[in-house]
């Protein structure tokens, strides 16, 4: 038999021929996903990404590659895989290869086409904000300016966003010229809060994404805290909830119902007005309108609606608001006005507050009354009524709750409100009423009954858009209270331990919020931070004292034994840091230039700065003791702090210089500002009687109502 040679074609016919695979060429480089999944990577036909990514609607690292370079600028013009890049609207590149003439269109993935868009968001957002703050620099301008102003004839200087007084027109021409450089304690000296609204017109943005639950480190992520609004889950599947879907309005037990349905404790607007013949309807509507601009933000009231709509729904609403508004007003109104109207005003609120204080669930209207008698509370008390800001403040967060666990804060809004208003009104109402607790609760040793989790539901204020700078320092302030709060009544085994703890807490919130220091209108917060690091130092120091006797300490009225005690165990280290903080309080409050802003701060301010007035006074006896003793004793003192004639001096001018603040804005012998003018200056007089208290400062411009 012939052998069969190559290429006859007789062997063909005895094969059987098999359809060829596609053959894939495999890309050049592999993709990310395709190298961690150890896979082959192949070109896709349509895509830029890969056949793999295209086929799983997942990003492909080819995309991002490109996109990065194809919206550089300065790579605008390159060669990308060997092709010119042409991004049309659809997000579609025009690739024209080098090796063919003819064009091919390569669609990007959805994933990758929404991260170029917003990609494309931000870079325009940069340049806008880039131009904005380019022109500023340029008119020697800062955000927080106004930028054109006219003088009058009065105190005031009129401005685009509102009035400014002539001192802070000063430091506004300073600024522009370079000859005013504000520190971190500068407070915007203003004659009315509401006046700073031109610095909130900057939102607050901050990385709140995790937080930490103090003391115990565990991490919270909140965007798992339910929003303020909605009904929450466990108020929908309660027992008393489900009972009232299942039994007939008429079978349900009164507190059911009312949780269920509550009912309307409104006024008759058409009813006879409640402090006629004391006080006249303009006179309330003038009050309401000087509460308006003093301590409207404690309320947020809303700007568009007029004084006299707003008193007018007041009334049909909630008439306990409208008397702790008239009452608030009337220490630096007329003192004719005054005379006639403040004693009924008086009695009308504990008529009024006695009425509703049972009743639950109640209106928003009484939870903004009760966020300023717990702010107010020292203010608006005397001998025949005294408010109890903790209690209050406890009542209306439980008011709050009940409400809002009901959902029922957000649509039970005024006409003429916008939703979006109404949310901001809610979020501050809550945020304000943690305040006033978590202060009170520090400041009577009492507990609280906010916790981390519930508290940090306010810090979702800080998404809306119409939300401060103001809004910010709320949730500041209210972060660095729960951290004090809770130090204060750890039950730590180990007093070194729980200080190490409080310490690291506080290097945590000062990371967070210290840009709030640089701010024109810290709004104090660094002021009750350093008040907050001095208390737990002085809380951890009678926790050592107690660790040190076995005598049962309690301290009773008028005895001063326990701080002495407290000082006299105190190390020179912890000593120096009291002593620090406690100054870094005063330099803050005394740098408010304006006399009428500092008369309408928060009466917790006002106790919080007389309270460091009266400890410094303590501390510095301490010290000078200590350092004579040192002197006359042979062996040194570890526990001295030397302190010269001239520091002693300058610190016990700041104590003095509060005091005569408090004076100037006394407008009764017996009213609290003179209360604390006198506790100082006695203290000084007590301890230091022969220090000479240096009165250079006390010029007639310092002395001037601003």
């Amino acid at each position: 038999m012939a052998p069969v040679l190559p290429g006859n074609d007789s062997t063909k016919s005895n094969k059987v021929t098999k359809p060829k695979k596609p053959l894939y060429s495999r890309a050049s480089k592999a993709c990310s996903s395709c190298r961690r999944q150890k896979t082959r990577c192949f070109p896709s036909s349509d895509s830029i990404a890969c056949l793999r990514c295209a086929s799983m609607s997942q990003v492909c690292s080819f995309e991002e590659d490109l996109l990065k370079r194809a919206t550089d600028p300065d790579n605008s013009k390159e060669n990308i895989i060997g092709c010119l890049p042409n991004l049309d609207q659809n997000g579609s590149f025009d690739i024209k290869q080098t090796v063919q003439p003819e064009s091919q269109v390569f669609k990007l993935s959805p994933i990758a086409k929404m991260n170029l868009n917003i990609d494309r968001k931000l870079k325009t957002l940069e340049s806008g904000v880039s131009q904005i703050l380019g022109l500023l620099r340029r008119e020697g301008l800062s955000l927080s300016e106004p930028a054109a102003v006219s003088l009058d004839d009065t105190n005031e200087v009129q401005t685009e966003f509102g009035v400014d007084s002539k001192f802070e027109h000063k430091q506004h021409q300073q600024a522009r010229q370079g000859n005013y450089e504000p520190g971190l304690d500068q407070i915007r000296p203003t004659a009315y809060a509401e006046q700073e609204k031109n610095f909130d017109e900057i939102t607050t943005y901050t990385d709140y994404n995790e937080v930490t639950l103090n003391p115990f480190g565990s991490k919270l992520d909140l965007s798992d805290i339910p929003s303020l609004g909605a009904a929450h889950s466990t108020f929908i599947t309660s027992p008393f909830a489900s009972f009232t879907q299942c039994v007939a309005i008429d079978n349900l037990p009164i507190p059911l119902s009312n949780l269920a349905l509550p009912r309307d404790h409104s006024r008759n607007s058409g009813s006879e007005f409640f402090i006629a013949g004391s006080l006249s309807k303009p006179q309330a509507i003038e009050l309401l309108s000087t509460f308006r601009e003093r301590y409207g933000r404690w309320v947020s009231f809303a700007h568009h609606i007029s004084t006299e709509l707003l008193l007018d729904r007041i009334m049909s609403k909630c008439p306990l608001l409208l008397i702790v508004a008239c009452s608030l007003s009337l220490k630096y109104s007329d003192p004719y006005i005054r005379k006639h109207a403040e004693k009924y005003l008086r009695q009308s609120l504990v008529k009024e507050l006695n009425q509703n204080l049972m009743i639950m669930p109640q209106c928003l209207e009484f939870m903004q009354a009760l966020v300023i008698l717990s702010v107010y509370a020292l203010t608006l008390s005397d001998e025949s009524f005294s408010v109890d800001g903790w209690f209050l403040s406890g009542v209306a967060l439980q008011q709050f709750i009940t409400k809002e666990r009901a959902g029922n804060l957000i649509s039970d809004r005024a006409e003429g409100i916008s939703e979006e208003f109404q949310r901001l009104t809610v979020y501050r109402l809550w945020n304000h009423l943690c305040l006033a607790h978590l202060v009170n609760s520090v400041l009577s040793g009492r507990i609280s009954i906010i916790n981390s989790l519930n508290l940090h539901s306010g810090r979702k204020v800080l998404d809306l858009p119409e939300s401060t700078n103001f809004d910010g320092r709320m949730v500041a302030e209210c972060s660095l209270q729960l951290i004090v709060c809770e130090f204060l009544n750890s039950q730590s085994a180990s007093k070194e331990k729980s200080l190490q703890v409080a310490r690291g807490e506080l290097v945590k919130w000062l990371e967070q919020w210290s840009y709030l220091f640089e701010q024109p209108a810290n709004q104090f917060v660094e002021l009750g931070y350093h008040y907050g690091y001095f208390l737990v130092l002085f809380h951890w120091n009678f926790k050592k004292l107690q660790s040190e006797t076995t005598d049962v300490i309690y301290p009773g009225i008028q005895d001063s034994s326990v701080i002495d005690r407290i000082l006299d165990v105190a190390d020179s280290v912890s000593m120096r840091s009291m002593l620090y903080h406690t100054e870094k309080v005063l330099d803050s409050i005394n740098s408010v230039d304006n006399s009428s802003y500092f008369a309408f701060l928060s009466d917790q301010v006002h106790f919080i700065c007389v309270y460091s007035a009266l400890v410094m006074v303590r501390l510095l006896r301490v010290i000078t003791n200590r350092d004579r003793i040192s002197v006359e004793s042979v062996n040194e003192d570890l526990n001295q702090v030397e302190i010269s004639s001239l520091e002693l001096t300058r610190k016990l001018d700041r104590c003095y210089k509060l005091s005569v603040r408090y004076k100037q804005v006394s407008v009764d012998e017996n009213d609290i500002p003179q209360k604390y003018a006198t506790a100082i200056q006695s203290a000084l007089v007590e301890t230091f009687p022969t220090v000479q208290l240096s009165k250079a400062w006390l010029t007639d411009d310092n002395l001037e109502e601003n």
